[in-house]
């Protein structure tokens, strides 16, 4: 009882078995942490490739004054390409910021939804030619929905796997410097 473990797993050892080999190991991590991430890149490099239409989306919903829609479209844009970025290298507080950035959209999909809008939500970009816009605020809210369970999922299997992500220093540093464990 003297060892002391400088790594210590949240799983049962049986979970690292053959079995489930697969399921802990970092391919799994890091093809849906490259998903999300090309998801925020794609959609923030749209968004700002059209910032106009898509402050006049931002517009549409009615939440905020007229004269802060584009900046408000500015921000958000370069808030999803800078969080997909850091996500790519797994630094510390990259989930958390892609969470909040779902929830917040969530939000405005789920007033958007309750007060009835029929509009597109612009969630990737200005669409041209949708037949059927409302149901486009309730299908990209499902789709919010599904990129919050991945995000959840990554912050899940890095509490099983004791894994942390990486300091921003240590990621922008070359060579990359060692992982950090818990």
């Amino acid at each position: 009882m003297t060892e002391k473990y400088t790594n210590i797993s949240v799983y049962p050892e049986n979970l690292k078995s053959r079995k489930y080999g697969f399921l802990f190991s970092a391919w799994p991590y890091g093809i849906l942490r490259l998903m999300l991430c090309f998801v925020f890149l794609g959609s923030g490099f749209v968004k700002l490739m059209d910032l106009m239409a898509f402050a006049v989306l931002i517009g549409d919903f009615g939440l905020i004054p007229e004269s802060f829609t584009f900046p408000a479209a500015m921000l958000l844009s370069m808030a999803e390409v800078l969080v997909g970025a850091a996500l790519v290298f797994d630094v510390r507080g990259s989930l958390g910021a892609m969470a909040g950035l779902v929830l917040f959209f969530m939000m405005v999909l789920g007033y958007g939804i309750f007060m009835g809008f029929d509009m597109d939500c612009g969630c990737f970009g200005p669409s041209i030619g949708k037949t059927d816009l409302f149901s486009s605020l309730e299908l990209s809210f499902v789709r919010d929905t599904m990129l919050l369970i991945g995000i959840l999922t990554l912050y899940m299997w890095r509490r099983l796997t004791a894994r942390s992500p990486v300091h921003i220093k240590n990621a922008l540093s070359f060579p990359p410097l060692e992982r950090n464990t818990r």
